[in-house]
């Protein structure tokens, strides 16, 4: 079966957006430019959860029923989870964390930071485990073997280090990143893997290639590439059974290969050419790839295994999978799917009225879901009200122009049903109780 895109979804801010799963594969998680932490359920999810961290959020990693942020005071905050209550600081670097990352067989944290550092750390805090500190520019990325025994840095002095981290000395230097002072300014953030099950390689990206090297002996073993990409790619990840690997591009192309044949299983072209700036696997093993962009947006794609696979089975039956058609056959989709009365995925205004105004009959299977409705709709933004099934009440605010104000989450304590919002004020109005 050929790779299906979803279509993507407003997340965060406009500015580098990260992404990671739960290890359960219930959730996708996301932060971004604005400060916030959102939990969605799937990629379609209207109701998701938002949480505000600071003035920007860097870097997201789940471990062990925790959240791992990086926050814009230069920490690595953890949060409990699903409650996201406080739990700790990890590390503190004294430039902005640019990484987390972690996997199941790994009970450590790697973090990295524009102060031109990367440490392995104890999830619960403390001393680093392993400080690597050679590095001549602020370190991008960073990348743990299963067995704890070699770590991986990307840095923009334009190397890439691998270190021994029993005797916490560097062992490899590859020249394969490209020179930047700064990790915002960094198109290619060369986001490393190993092979998840034993560690028995390296891959990384390098220029329009992935390089795969063996374990310990660091000799190339393959390459893989494609002749449809046309730029330099940024990251590359092993899915979760090690037997296939995906990479992301700077003009948003991402490619799925098998690591045993090399094939190419198929490449997705970003509708909008952005770059991508993180990619994770559903630990499902269900080849699924969520995936964030300069832009703030989420997508997603399903069927990276080239073949019939769990997707299909894990995926709901009102999930639409969507295959991106190229754009002079938008128009004739569209008057197709209108004119199909059978259709449940059919453009219709009573239905958006009913999902949007909340008119209409509401379905007995909908009955207890979370209740989402816009509360304002202008040409500065949007104004939101979230209800969930526990009676509990969030006020999203989405702002067309994001130089103007970053987005605002806000609990709704008095249960307010209406909003204005100009440049300068949001307004709120409830009952009151006389």
């Amino acid at each position: 079966m050929k790779i299906d895109s979803r279509p993507l979804r407003y997340a965060h801010a406009e500015g580098y957006t990260d992404v990671c799963y739960t290890e359960d594969g219930q959730h996708i998680i996301t932060c971004g430019n604005d400060g916030d932490v959102r939990i969605w359920v799937d990629i379609k999810d209207d109701d998701r959860n938002s949480h505000c961290v600071g003035e920007s959020a860097t870097a997201v990693c789940f471990k062990d029923k925790r959240l791992y942020v990086a926050t814009d005071n230069h920490a690595v905050q953890a949060y409990t989870f699903p409650a996201f209550d406080k739990d700790g600081i990890v590390t503190r670097f004294t430039a902005s964390v640019t990484q987390i990352m972690t996997s199941t067989k790994i009970e450590a944290l790697g973090c990295t930071s524009e102060n031109m550092e990367a440490k392995i750390c104890s999830p619960e805090g403390g001393a680093p485990l392993f400080m690597m500190s050679e590095h001549k520019g602020p370190v991008l990325s960073i990348a743990l073997c299963p067995q704890m025994k070699y770590s991986s840095t990307s840095c923009g002095d334009g190397m890439l280090r691998i270190w021994d981290i029993d005797t916490q000395k560097m062992v490899k230097e590859i020249a394969c990143v490209p020179k930047i002072n700064t990790f915002y300014s960094a198109k290619v953030v060369c986001r490393m893997d190993f092979e998840p099950s034993e560690g028995r390689y390296l891959a990384y990206p390098n220029n329009r290639e992935v390089t795969l090297l063996e374990y310990e002996t660091w000799g190339q073993r393959m390459t893989f590439t494609h002749s449809s990409i046309k730029c330099a790619i940024s990251q590359c990840r092993f899915s979760p059974c090690g037997q296939y690997l995906a990479a992301s591009t700077i003009a948003g192309q991402i490619a799925v290969w098998e690591v045993q044949s090399g094939t190419c299983t198929g490449i997705i072209e970003h509708p909008t050419s952005h770059n991508v700036t993180a990619i994770a696997w559903n630990p499902k093993g269900n080849g699924v790839l969520a995936y964030c962009d300069v832009s703030g947006q989420l997508g997603a794609l399903m069927n990276c295994y080239g073949k019939d696979s769990k997707a299909d089975a894990d995926a709901p039956d009102d999930v639409e999978m969507v295959e991106r058609a190229d754009d002079g056959n938008d128009l004739d989709n569209l008057i197709e799917n209108y004119n199909s009365d059978d259709d449940d995925n059919a453009i219709s205004l009573e239905k958006l009225k009913n999902e949007t105004l909340g008119l209409g009959t509401v379905r007995d299977e909908d009955e207890s879901r979370p209740v989402s409705r816009y509360m304002c709709w202008n040409d500065i933004g949007i104004v939101r009200c979230h209800t969930q099934e526990n009676g509990e009440s969030t006020i999203d605010v989405e702002f067309h122009d994001t130089n103007l104000h970053h987005g605002i989450n806000l609990n709704n304590y008095l249960n307010h049903t209406m909003a204005s919002l100009s440049a300068s004020v949001l307004v709120l109005a409830c009952e009151t109780s006389r």
